[in-house]
């Protein structure tokens, strides 16, 4: 069964990509999602709709979340990240629409991002939040390769990245929680044009490097878990809200704490 899909926000994160990187947009993910279409498009530039137009000039293009979320399942925030509960809370009355895939961070704080978890829960919709990894086949594969013992009990995991903690450091917050959980010391720090993670256990140690470069079908795979998740009621996404308000509490602690390094 397709299921529609509403794209608001038309900047680089939902079609246009980033050149020099083999980094996937929504519209990569729509497309190649066996049961997910675009049905609308939605920007409050007039220029962003228009460029949009463009590209795929049959794909219905408004001004108002509320008009788009009229025509879709499936909701996908990619705007900047002070607007995202306000557009969640445009949507979200909105009966149709089961399921909500926002970009990170999920909000610029705690409190507004736990606010966004809350709002999705009383109104019955699923809330993803796109931390990739979780979804692409490498990292999924380390998780895997951690959490069955190769390297014996895991004693500590420190994960890097590039730019600003909100950016790039929640990622690298949420990479260490999905890889080695809440229960092992882990921490992240900033370097210059490097992402990756190590894990260090009592038999050995792992590391993954994965700056620009993730291996492709992982957008797909949000798009499949939204699906999933509206069809198996009750069931957590991968990537859920909550993972999204922890990947923002532990970046600002990061940052407020003073791990703020630039090391090549």
């Amino acid at each position: 069964m397709t299921r529609w899909v509403a794209l608001i926000g038309l900047g680089a994160v939902a079609w246009r990509g980033w050149p020099g990187t083999s980094l996937e947009t929504h519209m990569t993910g729509i497309e190649s999602c066996p049961n997910t279409w675009l049905s609308v498009a939605c920007d409050v530039s007039e220029k962003a709709r228009a460029d949009f137009s463009e590209h795929f000039a049959g794909v219905p293009v408004v001004r108002d979340p509320k008009v788009a979320a009229m025509q879709a399942d499936i909701v996908t925030i990619c705007t900047p990240p002070d607007t995202h509960a306000d557009v969640l809370e445009d949507i979200l009355p909105v009966d149709g629409v089961r399921a909500v895939i926002c970009e990170k961070p999920l909000a610029p704080t705690v409190k507004e991002a736990a606010r966004m978890v809350s709002m999705c829960k009383e109104a019955g919709k699923v809330l993803i939040v796109v931390h990739q990894r979780r979804y692409e086949t490498a990292h999924r594969a380390l998780q895997r390769f951690v959490d069955g013992g190769s390297i014996g009990r895991v004693m500590v995991a420190k994960a890097w990245f590039p730019g600003d903690y909100m950016n790039n450091g929640v990622h690298a917050a949420d990479l260490c929680r999905f890889i080695v959980g809440d229960n092992v010391p882990w921490s992240i720090e900033r370097r210059l044009n490097s992402f990756g993670i190590s894990v260090a256990g009592e038999n050995g140690h792992v590391s993954l490097e994965s700056y620009g470069h993730l291996k492709p079908g992982y957008m797909a795979a949000i798009y499949q878990d939204a699906v999933g998740c509206m069809m198996d009621n009750g069931r957590t996404p991968a990537c859920s809200g909550e993972d999204g308000v922890n990947a923002v509490r532990h970046a600002i602690y990061a940052e407020e704490a003073g791990c703020i390094q630039a090391t090549a």
